[in-house]
């Protein structure tokens, strides 16, 4: 019994006195002694028990830490993440900044693993410590419950998690200063530790407490733990795919390495929050199985321990595992039901490519069918960020550029899109896929030659349920493209003809429907967002509490469209009588002066030797990570990966690649070749597009930075051709017919190729090759000529 209070000892007696100074006085021998001792106050309540098992689970969590096991594992694990986390940079001979999504991504993943070891571990030395420490059986008839004991062993677990996520914390703060950057995010360092990853490892710890509590043998539960951890992420290998399934897993549970400063984590946070929940359940129902197994009395047998557990299953312990139980079957039942409707199963990815032969051995004898052209676009597209939907109006105008009526269309409309087809003349539904949303229309009068309709859409996404979001609209930084859009003709030909093919001229290598369009929209979002696409903005309003924008392209472009809104800060510029505008998160300031040069610098050596640009304005815009780490060009804008914009600009002071300006560089150069010239649907085609792309930018580096930091740069090509090349199961192609998915040999090969043939005859004389080139092919769609048949 504990005893609190002063004591004086007197030859008479011994007096113990509370603070309360209330005393209980016993006549023992007599009148010879007299104690006063001290009148007990029992506390058994639930507060009470609270208190004793977050000071028992202090006790253990200094155990922990004062443990060689522990501060070894903890030591080795924070040296893991500083030689990580130092490195964590693209091998472009290029830096990125130690922004805090950098810290927090790909070396979560092995210190994860770290995190769980110690909780398996730790897990099975505090059930066993009494036991080996020889005081079981003084904490047996302590009087306090098994559940007071087990808590306390719980909440050192989740301490010792804490603690270790904390040293993350720590050091990702550490190596941001050691590079000299100072915009700490603590509320996303919090959120991400312990709103995310915490949750996932106090799962485990309800369930290494079970397992560990089962078996009397610490390091045969620890092994059969991390069996279990890997075992799952082997389930569909087994067929086993729904995550109501898979313990402790959840959709796209790496969501959280796809951050972005635009969208935060997106809308994988839910269902990664709704599954976590429901196996928190299931750990709640794993302690209260933990409890019926509470090594608390002696036993002999296996036997033994279940007739003591099933004694155990009754009252308040009985009911509320009764409940949990139930609770978790409703709840998995009904995330089984949603897992099974939210995708067709035609649709799984192991299915894909066999579903695209069983499209082309149904409709492949429709290929040669003849389709119009589409020569006009306009669109109507309103997104509602609050909802993460869209809806969207338009209507295309259809030319018969054959020489024969044309009769029969057939349109393909988007996966995950609802899409409903009109025309302006009567037509007749012949086919309609439902599951590779394809449909073949007769026309009750065909379009003639040079004559024209017009076919008129609208579009919804589907509806978004609690697990998996239907739409590609974002609460900020939405970036939708044109593949949304019904298109026409038979899409599925697998088949890249030689250039020497003449049927290879009936399409262009980015469409099979359009050449040239004409392009006008009107686009909406709430009041707060940007929206641009491509052509001059004529006009923007606020109707409504929404914002619009009308848009307007001054020159034919290609069908190949993107759509981008959010809440972006702009940068403007003008250069030589050309707009130019950067449309960036606001934080985002780092690399826009890089990017502005590289426009800039595009723009001057592409008009000096091979035109004038087609536009009186462009503009790059920012979008989510998570979208992609690409960049693109579509009409005058250019749009650019999140990514991009967080370049390490020092570094590439220093004699680094400077990336941001290389990017912005290709990308412009992208207006000339791939935009001026575009070439044929055939192979050779990417030697067009990119290797001269790629070799015009290492020239115009070269005007920057100087040859050797443009020697540099083809390095890297070099290096990327030769790592591509190892891959390579047949014969190498020739560069001229180089198929559009060996991007090792049109990126890396191809601008090699170019530089290196500039040096042999002249960079002037090539550039003139080029030149000559580009005004025979100058907005001529589907056309392929070899440009050194002359040099």
């Amino acid at each position: 019994m504990a005893i609190v209070g002063s004591h004086s000892v007197k030859t008479s007696c011994i007096k113990f006195e509370n603070q309360k100074r209330e005393t209980r006085t016993k006549d023992n021998f007599g009148s010879i002694i007299k104690v006063n001792l001290i009148k007990p106050k029992f506390n058994f309540t639930f507060l009470q028990y609270l208190k004793t098992s977050w000071n028992l689970s202090q006790v253990d969590l200094i155990f922990i830490l004062k443990s060689g096991s522990f501060i070894s594992i903890a030591i080795a694990g924070v040296l893991f993440l500083i030689a990580i986390l130092l490195q964590i940079n693209p091998q472009t001979d290029t830096k990125i900044l130690p922004v805090t999504w950098t810290i927090l991504g790909l070396p979560m993943i092995f210190y994860s693993f770290i995190v769980q070891i110690l909780t398996y571990l730790y897990a099975g030395i505090l059930v066993h410590r009494a036991k080996q420490s020889r005081i079981s059986d003084l904490i047996s008839v302590t009087a306090i419950p098994n559940w007071v004991l087990l808590f306390s062993k719980f909440l050192a677990l989740v301490k010792m998690q804490i603690v270790l996520l904390i040293l993350v914390m720590l050091v990702g703060i550490v190596v941001q200063i050691n590079k000299a950057y100072y915009q700490f995010e603590i509320g996303h360092y919090l959120f991400d530790l312990f709103a995310i990853h915490l949750i996932g490892f106090i799962i485990w710890a309800f369930v290494s407490l079970l397992v560990q509590s089962m078996f009397n043998n610490t390091y045969l539960s620890l092994f059969l733990l991390i069996l279990g951890t890997l075992g799952i992420s082997e389930l569909p290998n087994l067929g086993v795919d729904k995550f109501v399934f898979r313990f402790n897993e959840s959709p796209n549970s790496g969501f959280f390495l796809q951050y972005s400063d635009l969208n935060g984590y997106g809308h994988s946070i839910r269902s990664f929050f709704i599954y976590k929940f429901y196996w928190f359940i299931f750990g709640l129902i794993s302690f209260c199985m933990t409890l019926l197994l509470w090594p608390r009395e002696l036993t002999n047998s296996v036997f033994e321990r279940f007739k003591i557990a099933k004694n155990r299953f009754r009252g308040k312990l009985a009911l509320i595992s009764t409940i949990l139980f139930a609770g978790f079957m409703c709840f998995g039942f009904y995330l089984y039901k949603l897992e099974n409707i939210e995708q067709s199963k035609d649709f799984s990815e192991n299915n894909n490519s066999n579903l695209l032969v069983q499209f082309q051995k149904q409709y492949k004898k429709y290929e040669q069918i003849q389709q119009p052209r589409i020569t006009s676009v306009f669109v109507k597209l309103d997104i509602f960020p609050e909802s993460n939907s869209f809806k969207a109006n338009g209507k295309y105008t259809l030319i018969n550029k054959t020489t024969k009526t044309i009769d029969t269309l057939m349109i393909k409309t988007g996966y995950d899109e609802i899409s409903r087809i009109n025309f302006d003349i009567k037509a007749t539904i012949l086919i309609e896929d439902s599951i590779f949303k394809f449909a073949i229309y007769k026309l009750d009068k065909g379009i003639e030659p040079n004559d024209s309709i017009t076919l008129w859409f609208s579009i919804t996404n589907q509806k978004n349920t609690p697990l998996t979001q239907y739409s590609n609209i974002l609460k900020n930084g939405t970036y939708l493209k044109s593949d949304i859009f019904p298109r026409l003709g038979y899409f599925a030909s697998t088949e890249i003809k030689n250039p020497n093919d003449s049927s290879a001229l009936s399409n262009h290598y980015q469409s099979i429907d359009a050449d040239l369009v004409d392009f006008e929209a009107i686009l909406s979002t709430n009041k707060k967002q940007t929206a641009i696409t491509s052509g001059l903005l004529l006009k923007e309003w606020i109707e409504k509490g929404r914002r619009y924008f009308h848009y307007k392209m001054d020159k034919p472009i290609k069908f190949v469209l993107g759509f981008n809104f959010g809440e972006f800060a702009v940068l403007k510029d003008q250069y030589k009588g050309l707009d130019l505008r950067i449309y960036h998160h606001p934080s985002h300031s780092y690399c826009l002066s890089q990017m502005m040069e590289g426009l800039k610098s595009a723009f001057d050596y592409n008009t000096a030797n091979f035109g004038a640009y087609q536009h009186n304005q462009v503009q790059i815009i920012e979008f989510p990570r998570s979208e992609g780490s690409y960049a693109t060009t579509a009409g005058n804008c250019i749009q650019i990966s999140e990514m991009r914009f967080i370049n390490d600009v020092n570094y590439a002071k220093l004699g680094g690649i400077d990336l941001s300006f290389y990017v912005a560089a290709h990308e412009f150069t992208h207006q000339w070749w791939g935009n001026q010239v575009i070439p044929a649907d055939a192979l050779g085609a990417t030697m067009i597009t990119e290797s001269i792309t790629e070799y015009i930018t290492a020239k115009i580096y070269e005007k920057k930075f100087g040859k050797q930091s443009a020697l540099k740069f083809l390095k890297i090509q070099r290096t990327r051709y030769l790592s591509g090349r190892t891959n390579e199961t047949g014969q190498e192609a020739p560069l001229y017919l180089v198929n559009p998915e060996q991007s090792y040999i049109s990126y890396g090969k191809g601008a090699i190729a170019f530089y290196t043939l500039s040096e042999y005859i002249g960079e002037e004389k090539l550039n003139k090759a080029l030149q000559d080139y580009l005004h025979k092919v100058k907005f001529k769609p589907r056309s392929l000529y070899y440009i050194l048949r002359n040099a």
